[in-house]
């Protein structure tokens, strides 16, 4: 799947995340192999809807935070 089949894909959401609007970024960022992913929309846009099973870069600074922690403490 390009990068155009994904933006035409999500092209009913208020803010297409797969628009390079504010630069490229990468599938990771918001997408999570082992973890719920992150809406990243949501670190400038207080309004950003959070979709079920997802989390807000807010929620996603504090886990990484607790993540890293954990990983120095093992």
């Amino acid at each position: 799947m390009t990068r155009d089949d994904l933006i035409q894909a999500t092209s009913d959401l208020e803010r297409n995340p797969h628009v390079a609007q504010h630069g490229e970024n990468q599938c990771s960022d918001c997408h999570k192999a082992h973890r719920a992913s992150v809406n990243m929309c949501s670190q400038c846009h207080n309004d950003a809807p959070i979709p079920e099973g997802w989390i807000s870069a807010a929620d996603n600074t504090a886990l990484e935070k607790e993540l890293d922690s954990l990983n120095k403490a093992a």
